[in-house]
């Protein structure tokens, strides 16, 4: 018997081999540890940068193997719809894609006109999706790259477990600016430490650089850090500060669970054996 889910299933798949693609390849870049601790004066010439700055550039296929996984991943989602109204026995094949929308406002519209020509509980169950911003953001945000004229940019996201060591020449400390955070360390001599993880906006790509902390030039400040490298999508807000596998790896989930309900409610139906 021909199964009608075969081509999403193996969309699917193949956006697992790209998602692994990736993955392996961020990892080879982390192990090479290309990377020195700099400090720079800032353009206030008082303040301190602490920066992570890189030898060599993250590969340029990366944003390749993140296009190609979701491309699979949306075209897997448009297949389920196909089929399902090929198993339906539809008299009309025009309008039956997966919907997006780009809000709530808009997102019955978007129900109607790409799900016209499908069964009535196919419909109801792609709607109950909210595949929009603000509704199901992992879809929104698959349809987004994939529409995009240029593949979104992967910059480097986090640098792994660090600990600085502060000797200081005053009683109430000074103040770091971490992460977007304050810390106050009291005391001649103290420790901050734990995960460090710059916005997507600490990341200089003409510098190839990777800005951790803006310090006082008063503490002498001693980094040492356990070099774990991850990348984040730039250019879609939502996704700032995720780590783009991890991204991936959601939309897989979705994706395979709607292919899942699609082809559950088929057969519930009776449209397939």
């Amino acid at each position: 018997m021909v199964d009608l889910f075969e081509s999403p299933k193996r969309s699917i798949l193949r956006a697992h081999h790209h998602t692994a693609d990736l993955a392996a390849h961020i990892d080879a870049f982390g192990m090479e540890k290309a990377w020195s601790y700099i400090v720079d004066d800032d353009t206030d010439r008082f303040h301190k940068l602490h920066k992570i700055r890189f030898a060599r550039r993250l590969p340029d296929d990366l944003p390749s193997i993140l296009f190609d996984a979701v491309n699979n991943l949306r075209a897997a989602l448009d297949q389920c719809a196909y089929a399902s109204a090929i198993a339906a026995k539809s008299t009309s094949l025009k309008h039956v894609k997966f919907p997006f929308a780009k809000d709530q406002a808009h997102w019955l519209n978007a129900v109607r006109g790409c799900c016209k020509d499908l069964p009535p509980e196919i419909r109801s169950l792609f709607e109950r999706c909210n595949a929009y911003k603000g509704g199901n953001d992992a879809l929104w945000a698959l349809n987004e790259i994939c529409n995009t004229k240029k593949h979104f940019a992967l910059v480097p996201l986090s640098i792994g477990t660090a600990k600085l060591m502060l000797e200081l020449e005053d009683l109430a400390g000074p103040t770091l600016s971490r992460t977007g955070k304050n810390v106050r360390v009291a005391g001649f001599y103290g420790t901050v430490g734990g995960r460090i993880t710059p916005t997507s906006r600490s990341w200089d790509a003409r510098k190839n650089e990777l800005l951790l902390l803006r310090t006082d030039p008063k503490p002498k400040v001693h980094y040492h850090a356990d070099v774990a490298i991850s990348v984040a999508i730039e250019g879609i807000d939502i996704l700032r500060n995720k780590p783009a596998v991890g991204v991936l790896e959601e939309m897989l989930k979705i994706t395979a669970k709607i292919g899942a309900e699609t082809e559950a409610e088929c057969r519930r139906l009776g449209f397939i054996g």
